[in-house]
C-alpha cells in the first residue's frame, strides 16, 4: 500500500512542471479570456467596462456570424468528404505495391510539409483571372465561358476546395496506408479465392479495418473545418468581403482589425465551445457500431 502511494506521488511529481506550464500558458489565458468577453474593451487602455453578457448577446444576433458558421460547415462538408475518398483510394492503390509507389507517397504527402500561407499564395498565381494556370486550361480545352476571376466574392469559399484537397490528402492517406498495411494479407488473398470482387473485399475487409482511422480523420477533418483561416485571409489579402468570413476570420477583424477585443474574446470562446461540442459529437457518432460488427 506504502508502495503504490510513492509510486502515485513520483509520477505526480513528474507532471508537476508539465501541468504547471499548461496552467500558465493555457489555463489562464482561457480564464482570462472569458473575463475579457464580459467586458467592452480596445485593448489598448488599462480599463474595461463591465458589460456581462452583452457581447454574448451581440454575437447570437450577428448575422456575419451566422454566416460565418455556414461556411464553417461548407469547408468540412464537400473538401472534408472529397479529401477522405481521395486518400481511401490512393492508400488503397499504394498498399498494393505498386511500381513507383514510393514517388508517388512522397508526392502526394509534399504539400501537406509546406506552409498553409505558401500554398494559399501560389494557388492565387494559379486562380490569376489573366494569366493563371486554371484559366488557361479552361481557354485551352475549349471552356473559355467558364473562366472568371475564382476569387471574387461570389467564387472565393469554392476556390478553396481544390487547394484544400490537394494539401490535405497526402495526410490522411498516411493514416489509411497504415491501418490498411496492417491487415493480414491472408484475408485478401482468401477473398480473392473465393471470388470476391475488388469491390466486396474493400467493403468487406478494407473499409470496416480501417474505420478506427475514419473517427480519428473525421475529428481532424472537423477541427480544421471550424478553424478554417489562411487561405480565405490570404485569398482575400486580409479583407474578405461579409460572406466569406468564418468563425476565424471574423473573430480576428473584430479583434485586431476593429480592435473590439470584448466582442472578438466572446466570438472566440463560442468558437471554443462549438469546436468542443463537434469534437465530441464526431467522435461518438464515428464510434457508433457498423451494420457489419452486428
Amino acid at each position: 500500500m506504502l508502495r503504490a502511494r510513492q509510486q502515485r506521488l513520483l509520477g505526480f511529481l513528474f507532471l508537476l512542471p508539465a501541468l504547471v506550464l499548461y496552467t500558465l500558458f493555457v489555463v489562464y489565458p482561457a480564464i482570462q479570456a472569458f473575463s475579457i468577453s464580459l467586458s467592452l474593451w480596445s485593448g489598448y487602455t488599462p480599463e474595461k467596462e463591465f458589460v456581462g453578457l452583452e457581447n454574448y448577446r451581440l454575437v447570437l444576433q450577428d448575422s456575419v456570424f451566422w454566416g460565418a458558421i455556414k461556411n464553417n460547415l461548407v469547408l468540412i462538408a464537400i473538401p472534408g468528404v472529397l479529401t477522405l475518398a481521395l486518400a481511401l483510394y490512393f492508400a488503397s492503390t499504394l498498399a498494393h505495391n505498386i511500381k513507383g509507389a514510393q514517388i508517388f507517397r512522397v508526392a502526394y504527402f509534399f504539400p501537406n510539409v509546406m506552409s498553409v500561407v505558401v500554398v494559399a499564395i501560389m494557388w492565387s498565381f494559379i486562380y490569376h483571372p489573366k494569366w493563371g494556370i486554371f484559366n488557361g486550361i479552361l481557354r485551352l480545352v475549349g471552356l473559355g465561358h467558364f473562366t472568371r476571376a475564382w476569387l471574387a466574392q461570389d467564387t472565393l469559399i469554392p476556390a478553396i476546395f481544390a487547394p484544400s484537397i490537394w494539401m490535405g490528402v497526402g495526410f490522411y492517406l498516411v493514416l489509411y496506408l497504415a491501418a490498411i498495411q496492417q491487415i493480414p494479407q491472408e484475408l485478401f488473398d482468401a477473398a480473392k479465392v473465393d471470388g470476391a470482387s475488388g469491390w466486396r473485399i474493400f467493403r468487406h475487409i478494407t473499409w470496416p479495418m480501417v474505420w478506427p482511422v475514419n473517427r480519428i480523420a473525421a475529428v481532424f477533418l472537423v477541427l480544421g473545418g471550424l478553424k478554417a483561416f489562411d487561405f480565405i485571409w490570404v485569398f482575400s489579402y486580409g479583407y474578405p468581403a461579409l460572406r466569406n468570413h468564418t468563425m476565424a476570420t471574423w473573430m480576428y477583424q473584430k479583434t485586431i482589425t476593429e480592435y473590439d477585443m470584448g466582442y472578438g474574446t466572446a466570438l472566440s470562446v463560442v468558437m471554443f465551445v462549438l469546436v468542443f461540442v463537434a469534437s465530441i459529437i464526431t467522435f461518438r457518432v464515428a464510434s457508433q457500431k457498423r451494420e457489419w460488427d452486428q
